[in-house]
């Protein structure tokens, strides 16, 4: 079950799972035993699992990180930074995170604003949008009257 547990972690990006009582006085069977642990990260990072001092691959998608994929099989979102792991049997899973810069670009830029100022071959247009160009403009239209690429500068 989810406790909501917020707690400070290593500030080197270290962390370390295994499963407790599943070494050697474990029960028989014990690599059976397995538990799926998500983690939100709060920073920005990359998350890298490892088993052994080994780089274990990871899934491509969350639903892809399952009790019966191998120890230390996780994933993280790069929208929630919620990490996901397996910890299974008497392995010890590692996850080391890799501080990172994240960039965010964001334009405000509608449909009517956009193409204001371009010419753009009235024949072009698809019927879908076709109620958004003025009756004038395709009686106006001159392919030879300028620039039809749009350029903004970001930076």
């Amino acid at each position: 079950d989810f406790t909501g547990d917020v707690t400070v972690l290593s500030d080197f990006g270290d962390y370390t799972f295994q499963l407790l009582q599943t070494g050697a006085h474990a029960p028989k069977n014990a690599d059976y035993y397995a538990v799926v642990i998500n983690v939100k990260f709060l920073k920005p990072s990359k998350i890298l699992f490892y088993v052994g001092g080994r780089k274990v691959d990871g899934a491509t998608r969350r639903n892809e990180v399952t009790l019966d994929k191998a120890n230390g099989y996780g994933f993280q979102h790069a929208t929630t930074k919620v990490a996901a792991v397996v910890v299974k049997g008497s392995g010890v899973v590692r996850i080391k995170a890799l501080q990172v810069v994240q960039v965010t670009l964001a334009i405000a830029e509608t449909f009517e604003t956009f193409f204001a100022d371009n010419l753009i071959d009235p024949t072009a247009i698809d019927d879908e949008f076709a109620t958004l160009v003025p009756p004038s403009y395709e009686a106006n239209y001159d392919p030879n009257g300028g620039n039809i690429v749009r350029e903004k500068r970001l930076v």
